[in-house]
């Protein structure tokens, strides 16, 4: 199945939100940057971390980069590939082994007034998951994120990677108090990165 008309934010992520309900991630397909809406290139509708993001949550497939001779050293390139290493080493052996997914504001659908998007994927033996925190309205700055992927008998090195912090917590803390994410404007995101 693929997602290509929406892959602008918001509607990328919230696609992906409602298909997932159904479909299993590794099922579906994200056109990253396959539509220019309303004459603007995707990335400027959300900063480019938020829109890279989104590649996370699905099987990306990138497109609309631009002519062969197109340079590839910009700070937008520099991104993307640190985004596609990520995908390869933590979340498609997460995604791989189909996840768990969590679903923390599931019935947002496309248009209907949401403050946030919320998705988590976990290994079933909660070794391993990740979750997007995605700021849709900038009505509210902040979101306290309980992950429900994890053993709550086993300890976690959590990051946060807005900051790149890393942090060592229980899955007892982290699962009951979670963390706080802040996030200070519409078309923003956090990623969380847990690992045992």
């Amino acid at each position: 199945m693929c997602e290509s008309d929406w892959s602008v934010m918001p509607y990328s992520i919230r696609a992906i939100n409602a298909m997932t309900l159904f479909v299993p991630p590794e099922a579906v397909c994200y056109y990253h940057n396959h539509v220019n809406w309303k004459d603007v290139q995707a990335h400027q509708l959300a900063d480019a971390d938020t829109h890279l993001r989104v590649t996370l949550f699905a099987v990306p497939i990138f497109v609309g980069f631009g002519a062969q001779n197109t340079d590839r050293s910009t700070e937008f390139f520099r991104q993307t590939r640190r985004y596609i290493e990520l995908n390869k080493t933590f979340c498609r052996p997460v995604m791989a082994n189909h996840p768990v997914v969590y679903h923390h504001t599931p019935d947002i659908g496309l248009f209907r007034p949401a403050d946030w998007c919320v998705l988590e994927y976990a290994r079933e033996d909660a070794a391993q998951g990740y979750a997007g925190v995605f700021n849709l309205s900038g009505r509210k700055e902040e979101y306290i994120f309980r992950p429900r992927g994890v053993d709550r008998s086993s300890k976690y090195e959590v990051t946060l990677d807005n900051a790149g912090q890393k942090f060592t917590m229980s899955g007892g803390e982290f699962a009951n108090n979670g963390l706080n994410i802040r996030l200070d404007a519409a078309l923003t995101s956090e990623l969380i990165l847990y690992r045992k």
